[in-house]
């Protein structure tokens, strides 16, 4: 994994894991459907799946995907276009392991 350090200059996603363009938040004001869309606008230019990874001081990381995203790599269909929080370690879990198992102790952590 490689931080894109001129995303300001440029644009672009904070970094690019696989198939994921990642957009990293760390602000005491959330705003996150900005950030979504701009992960989202991000995302295309570089033709990968959108996540956001964001937080507020003293709180837990927070992940957003796209919940067609999601469910693509775990079974399922999704009606609308939702999005799906999960904890950081589940998403961590996305990046690394995109064949996750069908564990129900992993479907009690989303």
């Amino acid at each position: 994994m490689e931080r894109n350090l001129v995303q300001t200059r440029e644009g672009g996603s904070d970094t690019v894991v696989g198939d994921w363009a990642i957009e990293v938040k760390r602000q005491e004001t959330l705003s996150v459907a900005v950030w979504w869309v701009q992960a989202v606008q991000q995302a295309k230019r570089v033709n990968k799946k959108p996540m956001l990874i964001y937080r507020k001081s003293r709180m837990p990381w927070r992940v957003i995907v796209t919940a067609q995203d999601f469910i693509a790599l775990y079974g399922g269909t999704v009606m609308f276009d939702e999005l799906i929080e999960v904890s950081l370690s589940m998403g961590i879990r996305l990046l690394s392991d995109p064949q996750m198992t069908q564990d129900p102790q992993v479907k009690a952590n989303l």
